[in-house]
């Protein structure tokens, strides 16, 4: 199976192994307005403007981010000047004009139609009509929109596939299946243009069998009140007709576009009878104890300091949706390892957020996370990790943390964080 990638760019035999196999990838850039592929044009919306992290503030942050994209092929000999392909595909890289920090560029967000479509409800992965895999229903990953490989690469081509008539659309992915921050931060904020791509027509938002609960709750949540109802299935579907939503953010950059990030807070927040976060008192802690890896070896230890601040500890996995949204609305400080739980600041004001990780670990998702929220964040560094990522945490650097950002005025402290 490994050669078939090769013997699909083999320009006698390319036609052969696209009937039978799955062995070109294109994107949707390359084939819109090919009717053989049944892409329409792409209609690109605004296109987002950069936003600009000084090194100034958070600068170990921003040095860790900077080499956690150290690979990343966008490097701007300015700003914020770019070539339009690169604004079109985003990035996040290290510049020194007009002074030193970090510039993150948001894709360029778009939708377009397909017809005679394929879609797998099972990992996500979209064919066009020509049975070519469609590389932008991935998240894009540091290295851009381009991804090598996919796991299905090479593989049948859907023969059986379930009829779907009228319009269809679909914000799943493989990667949300089991995990909480992709599904909130990569699929559901694209729920926010449903609405405007087919105002006046029924839309069907295709949905796998068996996921967890939480993931439906709050999609219900989000749901336009009319014109939108919700089919699961799972395997290959062919669609009649496919609008196909982009998504907006790149990994690891969880830096919402505002409008996605206010309609899924005002969305849950409707639906729950919550109002703006106004005089927030509760401080959490998120413990990792009951998840696989991780995990802090010495988190009694840690429980027991954290609780002399007015902390309470919780394990977010065993909460609703619904409870979860509640507990995280009315947190004004919130201390957590890196993981899916997480995500729930996207419900709090603004909020202290210490996060924690092992060493070498460092991955920047929730610090841009906050910055889209406004938070004031900071983070600790334990010690090196097992083999399971199990770590220990120096609890008087922890109490340094604690004081140190419940004295900070807040009108001194957080992001400064500018839009060109």
């Amino acid at each position: 199976m490994a050669i078939l990638p090769f013997i699909g760019h083999i320009p006698v035999l390319r036609g052969f192994t696209r009937r039978f196999f799955l062995t070109e990838q294109v994107s949707l850039l390359q084939v819109a307005g090919d009717e053989l592929h049944g892409v329409s044009e792409l209609m690109l919306r605004q296109a987002p403007e950069p936003v600009y992290f000084p090194k100034q503030d958070y600068g170990a942050v921003i040095d860790s981010t900077r080499n956690y994209l150290q690979e990343d092929p966008y490097r701007f000999a300015g700003f914020p000047e770019v070539d339009p392909r690169d604004r079109f595909e985003g990035g996040a890289a290290g510049i020194q004009s007009p002074s030193p920090g970090l510039v993150y560029l948001p894709p360029q967000r778009f939708h377009c139609t397909l017809r005679g479509a394929f879609l797998n409800l099972d990992n996500g992965g979209i064919c066009t009509a020509r049975s070519s895999m469609v590389r932008d229903c991935a998240p894009r990953n540091r290295r851009g929109s381009r991804l090598k490989t996919m796991w299905f690469y090479g593989s049948l081509k859907p023969r059986r596939a379930t009829r779907v008539k009228g319009i269809c659309t679909a914000v799943w992915g493989k990667w949300a299946r089991r995990n909480y921050y992709h599904w909130l931060i990569v699929g559901l904020p694209r729920i926010a243009h449903l609405r405007k791509l087919c105002p006046e027509e029924r839309v069907t938002l295709l949905m796998p069998k068996n996921i967890p609960q939480v993931w439906m709750d709050s999609l219900a949540c989000c749901l336009p009140e009319q014109g939108v109802k919700v089919q699961q299935v799972d395997g290959w579907v062919q669609m009649d007709r496919f609008e196909f939503i982009s998504i907006g953010v790149i990994h690891p950059v969880a830096y919402l576009p505002d409008d996605e990030r206010d309609y899924l807070r005002e969305s849950v927040f409707n639906r729950f009878g919550l109002g703006a976060v106004v005089g927030a008192k509760r401080r959490i802690y998120i413990s990792r104890s009951a998840a696989m890896v991780r995990r802090v070896v010495n988190e009694h230890e840690v429980v027991r300091v954290l609780e002399a601040y007015g902390f309470e500890c919780i394990h977010a996995e065993q909460l609703s949706f619904e409870m979860q949204v509640r507990l995280f609305h009315s947190a004004e400080f919130i201390v957590g390892v890196h993981g899916a739980g997480l995500t729930n600041i996207l419900w709090s004001g603004q909020a202290k957020v210490l996060e924690i990780f092992p060493a070498g670990k460092f991955k920047p998702l929730y610090f841009f996370l906050s910055a889209s929220l406004g938070q004031n964040y900071d983070f600790l560094v334990g010690n090196v990790p097992s083999r399971l990522e199990d770590f220990h945490i120096d609890t008087s650097k922890l109490r340094e943390k604690l004081e140190r950002m419940l004295s900070e005025d807040r009108r001194d402290s957080g992001f400064d964080i500018r839009v060109s």
